[in-house]
């Protein structure tokens, strides 16, 4: 098992039962401005929980991503943001997976 054949399964997985999402890659001005400052479409498998929060509207989203669909963005951080169907939402977790030295999978925690 190679890292492009686990990249591979993973890219197939997705084009099945994935949608598009957008990464944003925000920026804070000196007065608390937020502002994208990079952002990239992506394919991506989303798992939305219910209510994990006292407020109805909070609610947990599981998203996968294959590096392929990262391109120059590179692995997100938790001030990035990730946009399923209009919907903002926070990345609260971020967990790259590596074999063998090479990124293979994103998981992100979201929260929106």
């Amino acid at each position: 098992m190679t890292p492009q054949v686990l990249v591979g399964r993973l890219d197939a997985a997705i084009a099945g039962y994935g949608q598009t999402v957008e990464l944003q890659r925000t920026a804070v001005d000196a007065v608390g401005d937020v502002s994208v400052a990079e952002s990239v479409m992506c394919p991506a498998k989303v798992r939305q929980y219910g209510p994990q929060d006292l407020e109805a509207a909070v609610t947990d989203i599981q998203v996968i991503l294959s590096p392929s669909g990262l391109g120059s963005f590179g692995v997100p951080s938790r001030d990035d943001r990730v946009v399923i169907a209009g919907n903002p939402s926070l990345i609260v977790q971020v967990a790259p997976l590596y074999y063998g030295g090479t990124l293979v999978r994103v998981n992100l925690l979201c929260r929106g």
